[in-house]
């Protein structure tokens, strides 16, 4: 079966770039109205956080550094990685290197 890839939009929020990333299903002026902030880029989004393409309802197109926006995000720098760990009930979070 063919899927549709996802959407996204970038806005500005607080003085920085927040991607938001949505179903095929959902229309990018939709999601821009439900969000209310200023809209910076729009387009499609792949499986591995490739950003390209354009919103038509928006008239907006993706830019380059969309790309490793979203990748930055969503990347966890090896020495920030953490695991979860079960203890008294708790799930609490622990560094590799403690152990």
């Amino acid at each position: 079966m063919y899927r549709q890839p996802m959407k996204y939009i970038m806005f500005k929020i607080n003085g920085g770039e927040l991607p938001v990333i949505f179903p095929p299903e959902i229309i990018h002026k939709q999601m821009a109205r439900n969000i209310g902030a200023e809209v910076i880029s729009a387009g499609h989004i792949t499986s591995d956080l490739g950003c390209y393409g354009e919103s038509e309802t928006l008239g907006i197109k993706s830019r380059i550094e969309d790309t490793k926006r979203v990748q930055e995000l969503f990347s966890i720098p090896d020495d920030a990685k953490m695991k979860l760990v079960y203890n008294d009930q708790k799930l609490i979070q622990k560094d590799y290197d403690e152990e």
